[in-house]
């Protein structure tokens, strides 16, 4: 039993230096470094700006009363830009403060568009272009969810300013002038925000299904060692020569022992399923004939269904591939399971191998129930869930991850995997890869 605590001890040392989930400090780090970039940018292009301004109006010798608004809007706006920067770098691991920021840089960005197209005339400005900055700033800086609503913003802040600004200097509004650029660039600047949030979308697809494996994948470690553990403690008692055990309680250790087994296969599918940022391959020549029997004969036996196993014809000679045995051994031990799974008793499950020019073909024909056209198109899909339920009390278990777990190693191993099935007739399973014997 000492060999038992001593390959406990080593299984809690996992590696799980692969594996990113954020917490709330984590998220107001990324926050922050979003805040220091848009902060950045806006020294040089609030500088661009009210220089490109002033010139105009030094060239046109306009008034200097202009000049010297652009000017103060120039100090103001990098006084606050730099209390902005204290912020951030002060509470970097804060998220209330941190969104705060965001909403500060924001309305200080639509305060300067407005500040500008005032100064320029108002509805007579060529500034509109400007409310594009805190709507592409909004999402591709900080959130998707904030592109609609600062879009809004930006269109309610436009058309408030060049009203403002007429009211103020002719003391009324010409609404026949101003209709038309209140009505039409709101809206412009929503389809502006709808855009920039599709392009949004896109990258933040990607960043999901990257915290999403990460989370499948710290899951699926800290579920293995107590799997494993289990293992140990069955396989110790089943081998303790000091220990005597009834015929009854064999057979419950025997049973324990399958069901420990496929908990482990389970959990790793699921590692298999969400592949850690950085992996490293072990590749090796692989008998995949002594393999493929192996696995058969094993799986047959798990399901006490060894008579209905049956290998048709195949290749006299050893076939070989270069690959993960571990995997390989994964990933066939799936198909097979999955075969006896939806086999009554007393059909059978025939299988094969083939190599001819260069390609070794692996076949797996169940006599089983089958499937119907509309679950083969997703059956190949991860946590394919609506086909699992579409068979109704036929679904004998699992996490809809075998048939993906194996196409994702096989193609690793650059093979494929094909599934062919008619309801009430079998399915058949083959698998090409590059070998040779």
């Amino acid at each position: 039993m000492q060999n038992v605590s001593v390959i406990l001890a080593a299984d809690i040392n996992m590696n799980l230096h692969g594996y990113n989930i954020q917490g709330s400090q984590d998220e107001a780090r990324l926050l922050a470094r979003n805040n220091l970039r848009l902060i950045s940018l806006r020294w040089y292009y609030i500088a661009f700006l009210v220089g490109y301004a002033t010139l105009i109006l030094v060239m046109a010798s306009d008034s200097n009363r202009q000049v010297i608004a652009y000017g103060a809007m120039l100090l103001v706006t990098y006084l606050i830009n730099a209390i902005l920067l204290f912020i951030v770098k002060k509470f970097e691991t804060n998220l209330v403060t941190q969104r705060i920021v965001i909403g500060a840089q924001l309305s200080l960005d639509l305060a300067v568009c407005s500040v500008v197209t005032y100064v320029q005339g108002g509805v007579e400005s060529r500034t509109t272009a400007l409310y594009a900055i805190p709507i592409i700033a909004s999402g591709l800086t900080f959130s998707s969810r904030l592109i609609v609503p600062v879009a809004m913003m930006s269109g309610a802040a436009y058309s408030l300013t060049i009203l403002l600004h007429a009211w103020l200097s002719d003391g009324s509004v010409d609404w026949v002038t101003h209709a038309v650029p209140v009505v039409f660039y709101p809206i412009l600047f929503l389809v502006l925000g709808r855009i920039t949030q599709f392009l949004s979308d896109i990258e933040t697809v990607g960043i999901r299904e990257q915290a999403y494996n990460s989370f499948l994948s710290l899951l699926a470690h800290q579920l293995k060692h107590p799997a494993s553990a289990t293992k140990t403690i069955v396989d110790a008692i089943v081998h303790d020569k000091t220990a005597t055990h009834t015929e009854q309680t064999l057979h419950h250790l025997e049973m324990l022992k399958g069901e420990n087994e496929n908990q482990i296969r389970l959990i790793d599918n699921l590692l298999e399923a969400a592949p850690r940022t950085r992996i490293e391959e072990h590749s090796e020549e692989v008998n995949v004939t002594r393999l493929f029997e192996q696995v058969a004969h094993k799986v047959a036996v798990s399901h006490q269904r060894l008579s209905d196993l049956v290998k048709d014809e195949s290749a006299s000679k050893p076939v070989k591939v270069g690959g993960n045995e571990i995997k390989l051994r994964l990933a066939l031990t799936n198909i097979f399971d999955n075969s006896f799974r939806h086999t009554p008793e007393g059909s059978l499950v025939h299988y094969g191998i083939r190599c001819e020019s260069g390609v070794v073909t692996l076949t797996i024909r169940d006599e089983g129930v089958g499937m119907s056209r509309e679950h083969l198109t997703n059956i190949l899909e991860r946590f394919n869930v609506e086909s699992l339920n579409g068979l109704g009390s036929r679904h004998v278990g699992g996490l809809g991850l075998g048939l993906f777990v194996a196409r994702q190693v096989f193609s690793a191993h650059d093979g494929e995997i094909e599934v062919k099935s008619k309801e009430g007739q079998g399915t058949v399973v083959t698998v090409r890869m590059k070998g040779a014997r």
